[in-house]
């Protein structure tokens, strides 16, 4: 519990507000008030201290029940952006959302991170009229904000890099700035439009979206533009109507233009998690005008029209009139297009293909016909039984003398059986060949087996291809395993792992002096030696993020560890005896590589020891 803590602002970052609060107390280092607000006893490389904030509220809260984890994640750090986007599976927020910010900076693919402090000037200038000092805004910060959106300017830079070189106390923003350059209007008009967008997300509490829903959704959008068909140019057409909503100027400072960044290839069902907020924002702005537009509308891809559709059914008292309510549109994976069947309460039944909505204009309508009906079958018999002429009764319904005298002598199902006899005899024809493509590929995969599907595919094309299409299933059963998109783990798998290693890394870090103990010696906290102890070296670190970076923070320079020995060697050999600089230097065993300010360091502790 602290005795005082400053009142946030508006979309005000954690960072700002430890910043006001050293400005408000005096503090004079950064970890006198990291310590103070968050129990870090090491500077961390971090603006939002995402996974120390429950500490913070622990401390705070006696001021206002509003202090919640809640609060601060929501009002100010930047998960309202990241969060529905983050794998429902994890729990706890806070932790989910630095896994989450932590894994996307090691990809150079992605949307570019700050590693600066962004700010504008003019609203900076506002904060200290209103309220006598300026602060850090959380929405400026997101990777993708390049803008203020209220004053229609380029944002500035703070000219120290709170990431790469840390400094030892909390900077607020100032007047000394580097500010983005741009000239084209455009560019500028679009990246407000893009930020408005997104500070969407901070203004509205978003939900987090289901995966497969949101794919769904973007693919419903994506037929509604017409470019769903073929499905082998989708990504590529979707790629350019978003060059066409964007310029490519402004695409290229987010890193997303889709022409030399293939982030779209992540837009599938599997993959979408993997797709940065900003490049979400940058979807849903080209499919549906906006962030807004996107969560709040239900899309339906309707390529027939809305309905009702006309009965083509020329034998009943409803010929050519809307009263068909229901129809089946179905997505044909191999041709790439959509079709629907007509279905009418009479039972006649007839089919389109996309592009095709008046069924008059079809050549040779009759092939379309899938049903004809009670209603259309108890007519024709009605009709034969009054004596109509062949000729008259083949042009009432549209069909040829030939079909007629057919129906007429073999019933109305002959065309159906005559179709099911020619299906049967394609499925034997087709299983018998079934049988021997198996046989050959199974005969194929002994002869080689340490070939990739690739090789293989490029050896036997055709019998690939066969069997792809046919028989997809047992080709897969029976294929090396595709080497495309697989890793060892999942995302989930990882992320669990991470947690665990990272508080086995605290339970280390926690007994670091015991190990010293047992040693007799001052260890160095290095990598190797802290690997040696967490009994895995972290060969694959980014996909330990939250574990690396607690490992990183912890780490001894030369002269911390130099300090220590100082001070161990003082305690053993100098207790109560005068301390010479040379004996205290050889004793350690740092002569050769000591450093300036050790030497500085040296002479202060040997003054005040020997005065005592």
């Amino acid at each position: 519990m602290i005795g005082y803590f400053p009142c946030p602002y508006k979309d005000e970052t954690i960072y700002s507000i430890a910043a006001r609060y050293a400005n408000h107390t005096g503090a004079l280092s950064k970890n006198a008030v990291l310590l103070e607000l968050f129990d870090i006893q090491k500077p961390m490389l971090n603006e939002e201290y995402l996974s120390k904030i429950d500490i913070l509220v622990s401390k705070i809260n006696h001021f206002s029940n509003e202090y919640t984890l809640h609060y601060f994640l929501s009002k100010h750090s930047s998960s309202p952006l990241y969060t529905p986007f983050i794998n429902n599976k994890i729990h706890n927020t806070a932790v989910a959302l630095e896994f989450h910010l932590k894994s996307k900076k090691k990809y150079k693919w992605d949307v570019p991170s700050k590693d600066y402090l962004y700010y504008c000037s003019k609203c900076v200038q506002q904060s200290i009229d209103r309220y006598g000092e300026s602060y850090w805004n959380r929405v400026f910060q997101v990777p993708g904000v390049m803008v203020c959106s209220k004053h229609a300017r380029f944002l500035d830079i703070s000219q120290i890099n709170i990431v790469k070189n840390p400094i030892n106390k909390f900077i607020l923003p100032i007047e000394d700035v580097n500010k983005l350059e741009g000239n084209d209007n455009t560019i500028i008009e679009q990246l407000i439009e893009i930020t408005s967008n997104i500070e969407y997300f901070f203004n509205n509490e978003v939900k987090k979206f289901n995966f497969k829903q949101l794919y769904e959704k973007y693919f419903e959008f994506i037929k509604i533009a017409g470019i769903a068909t073929p499905k082998s140019t989708l990504k590529s057409r979707l790629g350019e109507l978003i060059i066409s909503k964007f310029n490519e100027e402004t695409l290229n400072i987010l890193n997303s233009n889709p022409r030399n960044n293939k982030w779209l290839s992540y837009l599938s069902i599997e993959r979408i998690k993997h797709i940065h907020p900003v490049r979400h924002v940058l979807l849903m702005m080209t499919l549906s005008e906006s962030v807004e537009s996107f969560i709040n509308t239900s899309p339906q891809y309707l390529p027939f029209g809305s309905g009702p559709w006309v009965c083509m059914n020329p034998l009943s008292d409803h010929y050519l009139d809307k009263t068909i309510s229901e129809i089946e549109v179905i997505f044909n994976d191999f041709s790439g297009k959509f079709r629907a069947d007509f279905i009418c309460s009479c039972g006649f039944t007839y089919t389109l293909n996309t592009g095709e909505s008046n069924p008059l204009s079809i050549n040779k309508f009759s092939s379309r016909v899938k049903k004809k009906g009670i209603v259309w079958e108890r007519e024709f018999d009605k009709l034969v039984n009054d004596g109509i002429t062949v000729k008259e009764l083949a042009k009432k319904i549209k069909q040829s003398k030939n079909t007629v005298q057919n129906i007429i002598k073999k019933g109305h199902r002959y065309l159906e059986n005559e179709k099911r006899e020619k299906q049967k005899q394609l499925n034997v024809k087709r299983k018998k060949q079934e049988k021997e493509d198996r046989e050959k590929w199974v005969e194929i995969f002994k002869d080689h087996p340490n070939y990739s599907r690739t090789e293989l595919h490029d050896m036997y094309g055709n019998l690939y291809k066969r069997l792809l299409v046919r028989d997809k299933e047992w080709l897969e059963k029976n294929t090396p395993v595709s080497k495309r998109g697989r890793s060892k783990y999942s995302d989930e798998i990882y992320q669990k792992e991470d947690l665990l290693k990272l508080e086995e890394a605290r339970h280390i870090f926690n007994n670091w002096s015991t190990y010293e103990q047992q040693a007799g010696n001052i260890i160095k906290i290095t990598r190797n030696t802290f690997y040696k102890r967490l009994r895995t070296d972290l060969r694959n670190k980014d996909n330990y993020p939250l574990t690396d970076s607690f490992i990183s923070s912890i780490l001894e320079t030369v002269s911390d560890y130099q300090i220590r020995l100082i001070h161990q060697c003082m305690e053993r050999h100098y207790q109560n005896v005068e301390v010479k600089k040379y004996e205290l230097i050889a004793l350690t065993g740092i002569r050769a590589k000591i450093l300036p300010e050790i030497h500085t360091y040296i002479e202060k502790i040997i003054r005040e020891h020997n005065e005592i």
